[in-house]
Protein backbone atom coordinates (compact mmCIF):
# COMPACT_ATOMS: atom_id res chain seq x y z
CA UNK A 1 0.00 0.00 0.00
CA UNK A 2 1.69 3.59 -0.96
CA UNK A 3 2.19 6.26 1.74
CA UNK A 4 -1.23 8.24 0.61
CA UNK A 5 -3.19 5.59 0.25
CA UNK A 6 -2.45 4.85 4.16
CA UNK A 7 -2.84 8.79 4.65
CA UNK A 8 -6.19 8.76 3.01
CA UNK A 9 -7.40 5.62 4.90
CA UNK A 10 -6.54 6.95 7.93
CA UNK A 11 -8.00 10.13 7.36
CA UNK A 12 -11.09 8.74 6.19
CA UNK A 13 -11.21 6.61 9.10
CA UNK A 14 -10.35 9.44 11.71
CA UNK A 15 -13.22 11.57 10.25
CA UNK A 16 -15.94 8.46 9.77
CA UNK A 17 -15.12 8.11 14.29
CA UNK A 18 -16.11 11.62 14.97
CA UNK A 19 -18.80 11.22 12.24
CA UNK A 20 -20.17 8.67 14.80
CA UNK A 21 -20.45 10.76 17.79
CA UNK A 22 -20.77 14.90 16.01
CA UNK A 23 -24.42 13.32 14.05
CA UNK A 24 -25.91 13.31 17.76
CA UNK A 25 -24.28 15.82 19.11
CA UNK A 26 -24.95 18.62 16.02
CA UNK A 27 -28.51 18.75 17.49
CA UNK A 28 -28.18 19.33 20.97
CA UNK A 29 -26.85 23.01 22.19
CA UNK A 30 -23.64 23.07 23.19
CA UNK A 31 -21.98 22.06 26.51
CA UNK A 32 -21.68 24.98 28.96
CA UNK A 33 -19.93 24.31 32.36
CA UNK A 34 -22.82 24.47 35.09
CA UNK A 35 -23.18 27.80 37.67
CA UNK A 36 -23.09 26.98 41.15
CA UNK A 37 -26.54 27.45 41.97
CA UNK A 38 -26.58 30.16 44.65
CA UNK A 39 -30.39 30.19 46.08
CA UNK A 40 -32.73 27.79 47.29
CA UNK A 41 -35.15 29.58 45.65
CA UNK A 42 -37.11 28.16 43.07
CA UNK A 43 -38.22 30.54 39.61
CA UNK A 44 -41.45 31.83 39.38
CA UNK A 45 -42.97 33.08 36.13
CA UNK A 46 -42.61 31.54 32.58
CA UNK A 47 -42.07 28.05 31.60
CA UNK A 48 -38.54 27.41 29.97
CA UNK A 49 -37.93 26.76 26.27
CA UNK A 50 -35.02 24.96 25.69
CA UNK A 51 -35.74 25.11 22.04
CA UNK A 52 -34.85 28.26 20.82
CA UNK A 53 -31.53 28.57 22.59
CA UNK A 54 -30.57 25.45 20.88
CA UNK A 55 -31.45 26.18 17.14
CA UNK A 56 -29.66 29.03 17.73
CA UNK A 57 -26.70 27.86 19.61
CA UNK A 58 -23.56 28.84 17.29
CA UNK A 59 -21.36 25.94 18.32
CA UNK A 60 -24.04 23.61 17.45
CA UNK A 61 -23.63 25.80 13.48
CA UNK A 62 -20.29 25.11 13.33
CA UNK A 63 -21.06 21.22 14.13
CA UNK A 64 -23.69 21.04 12.17
CA UNK A 65 -21.57 22.99 9.22
CA UNK A 66 -18.23 20.57 10.06
CA UNK A 67 -20.62 17.23 9.85
CA UNK A 68 -21.95 18.49 6.44
CA UNK A 69 -18.36 19.47 4.83
CA UNK A 70 -16.86 15.88 6.54
CA UNK A 71 -19.90 14.01 4.71
CA UNK A 72 -19.22 15.98 1.54
CA UNK A 73 -15.79 15.48 1.26
CA UNK A 74 -16.22 11.56 1.71
CA UNK A 75 -18.38 11.56 -0.96
CA UNK A 76 -16.39 13.79 -2.99
CA UNK A 77 -13.64 11.15 -2.43
CA UNK A 78 -14.92 8.52 -2.98
CA UNK A 79 -16.68 9.95 -6.67
CA UNK A 80 -12.92 10.76 -7.22
CA UNK A 81 -11.41 7.94 -6.59
CA UNK A 82 -13.96 5.59 -8.28
CA UNK A 83 -13.47 7.56 -11.62
CA UNK A 84 -9.57 7.36 -11.48
CA UNK A 85 -9.96 3.63 -10.66
CA UNK A 86 -11.86 3.23 -13.69
CA UNK A 87 -9.79 5.40 -15.87
CA UNK A 88 -7.23 3.25 -15.10
CA UNK A 89 -8.64 -0.19 -15.64
CA UNK A 90 -9.93 0.57 -19.27
CA UNK A 91 -6.26 2.04 -19.60
CA UNK A 92 -4.83 -0.74 -18.31
CA UNK A 93 -7.25 -3.27 -20.53
CA UNK A 94 -7.14 -1.20 -23.81
CA UNK A 95 -3.08 -1.72 -23.40
CA UNK A 96 -3.51 -5.38 -23.62
CA UNK A 97 -2.97 -8.62 -21.79
CA UNK A 98 0.13 -9.33 -20.26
Amino acid sequence: MTDALEAASASFLRAQRELVFAKEAQWNKGQTPALPEDTTERSKGTVSDPVPAIVDDTRRKRLRASVRETEDAQRNLLRVMNAAANRLERALHANGPE
